[in-house]
């Protein structure tokens, strides 16, 4: 029992060290702080990147990665955000802004129209 006790101990540092090469993160609802899994997770102007699971976490390698590259979180309904890597931690919760979207109003009928009115918007429709 001592002796692995004594290998987690030696190994420990190393383990530290290969924890700092990659971002964790999750991504959250600014408003609600509730999880958003599948969130778009790309360094801009590279091909790197990766998409948060189901709990909303994410990881990134930091090789390749420069502290002037940005991170781009995207996510439907929510406003894209820019971070710059340098200022994001190892573990960091990224809040995502709700987006609002203003949307013109429709009117919506009950009414059946007859197959000459059909054929009549079909045509219409078509000749231009």
């Amino acid at each position: 029992m001592k002796i692995v006790f004594a290998l987690f101990l030696a190994l420990l540092p190393a383990l530290a060290a290969l924890s700092q090469d990659r971002i964790e993160g999750t991504v959250v609802a600014k408003d609600t702080e509730e999880v958003l899994p599948f969130t778009t997770v790309s360094v801009l102007g590279t091909q790197i990147g990766t998409i948060s699971n189901a709990e909303g976490v994410f990881i990134l390698k930091r090789s390749g990665l420069k502290a002037t590259d940005t991170i781009q979180f995207s996510y439907v309904g929510y406003e894209t955000l820019l971070l710059p890597v340098a200022s994001i931690n190892q573990q960091s919760f990224i809040s995502l802004q709700p987006a609002v979207v203003n949307l013109e109003s429709i009117e919506i009928r009950d009414r059946e129209m007859s197959a000459e009115e059909i054929l009549r918007k079909v045509t219409s429709f078509l000749s231009n």
